[in-house]
């Protein structure tokens, strides 16, 4: 789904206008989201 992953960079990036530090640690969190389902995926619990 290419138009739900860009409109989450895009507003992603606006709220980096105003509160960088926010969408830094709202990156990570997501990408720490996003190595656990694959890694729950790659042993097949999902």
């Amino acid at each position: 789904m290419p138009s739900a992953f860009t409109f989450t960079l895009v507003s992603n990036a606006i709220a980096g206008l105003r509160c960088p530090m926010r969408a830094i640690f709202q990156a990570g969190v997501r990408m720490a989201t996003l190595r656990a389902m694959l890694a729950a995926g790659a042993s097949g619990a999902v």
